[in-house]
């Protein structure tokens, strides 16, 4: 059993130099504290091994050390010595490298040289004991990072004023149509009495039906809300194609036929540039008073309040398609273009003019005295 390795090891606490005769000499060399620009740590001075050769000469102090640890005479412990000396060099011919626990690794190389690679955290010291690293970083490195956590900074707050802006150009709206549920459930808390039965005393909650109310309102004002499309300096009101006669067949009549809650979409009244028409006096063409036979026409906007719609039929005057008019009846009030006498001639005009974006959402409608 090769015990060199630890008798090297505890003779360099007190010797900068051990050597094993007849085979080579262990150095022990001082390393001064460092700066690792890497891992931005300082490190702590140490004491790294090297190995020389050509130190060969027996110097007594390893065989010192065997006779005082295994109670040997001098000539047994130069024998003992010698004799793991051989057993090391048999290792290192046949493995190509031998160990030495705590100082570091002997490598044999082809050439009969033997190289060495000691540990990385260095020889055991007692004057360096307890010596740890320490992380520093340099100012320049700390003046770029706080320069980064700035910068996030700022576009962090830039995200949260924007979100502010959205939320509170958004508030309005939501105010507006929660406005618009409240009052609808207060008439129906006032007509609640109505839902009970005299024979069965049949209670309908009032919370289920302002529920029910403030879904219906919200999906209408969704629905049924006309938007704005800008094109230039004019508007033009688009309408929904979404058919809400079955909403307005379940809403109650005290709901349809109340005083209405949404605000109306006002266009802008045309300059007399543009049309010598006056400009609070729009022209109101109801299909009522003309003729009740059948014909064809293209749909513009439907389901709409007879106000926007006389405004709506103006705007596109102004624009030169005077053929448009306004269609009232008791259950809608809708704003067509053209009257053709057959479908083919108005699926015409729908190719040519569908393309226009004031003709975008239009549809072809079969117009007879029934509806």
């Amino acid at each position: 059993m090769i015990e060199l390795h630890r008798h090297i090891e505890i003779l360099l606490l007190d010797n900068d130099c051990v050597i094993i005769p007849d085979f080579g000499g262990f150095m022990a060399h001082h390393v001064e504290a460092r700066y690792d620009d890497g891992d931005h740590t300082f490190l702590p001075p140490s004491r790294t091994l090297g190995f020389n050769r050509q130190l060969r000469l027996n110097d007594s102090l390893l065989a010192q050390s065997y006779v005082e640890a295994y109670d040997l005479s001098y000539p047994e412990a130069l024998t003992r010595i010698a004799n793991e000396v051989e057993e090391m060099r048999q290792h290192l011919h046949n493995e190509g490298y031998y160990e030495l626990n705590d100082l570091g690794v002997l490598y044999y190389a082809e050439n009969g040289t033997y190289t060495f690679e000691p540990c990385e955290s260095g020889i055991l010291t007692p004057s360096l004991y307890g010596l740890n690293s320490i992380d520093i970083l340099r100012l320049q490195t700390i003046e770029a990072i706080n320069a980064e956590q700035s910068i996030e900074l700022t576009n962090k707050e830039e995200e949260k004023t924007t979100t502010k802006v959205i939320q509170s150009e958004n508030k309005p709206i939501l105010l507006e149509m929660d406005d618009t549920a409240n009052a609808l459930s207060n008439s129906i808390e006032e007509n609640s009495d109505d839902s009970r039965v005299k024979d069965g005393e049949l209670i309908i909650p009032v919370a289920w039906l302002r529920n029910a109310v403030a879904i219906c309102i919200a999906i209408v004002a969704i629905l049924l809300f006309p938007s704005t499309v800008t094109e230039g300096e004019v508007n033009t009101v688009s309408h929904s194609m979404v058919d809400t006669g079955l909403l307005s067949t379940m809403m109650p009549k005290e709901m349809i036929k109340g005083q209405e809650n949404i605000t109306e979409i006002k266009a802008p009244i045309p300059s007399p540039a543009k049309s010598p028409a006056k400009k609070n006096e729009p022209a109101e063409v109801e299909n009522s008073a003309k003729s009740n036979d059948t014909f064809y026409c293209l749909v513009l906007a439907s389901r709409i309040t007879k106000r926007n719609a006389n405004l709506f039929t103006q705007m596109m005057k102004d624009k030169g398609y005077s053929e448009t008019e306004v269609l009232a009846n008791d259950k809608d009030v809708k704003v067509v273009y053209g009257r053709y006498e057959t479908m083919n001639e108005a699926q015409a005009a729908y190719n040519k003019l569908h393309k226009n974006a004031d003709f975008k959402d239009c549809w072809v409608m079969r117009k007879s005295a029934n509806n």
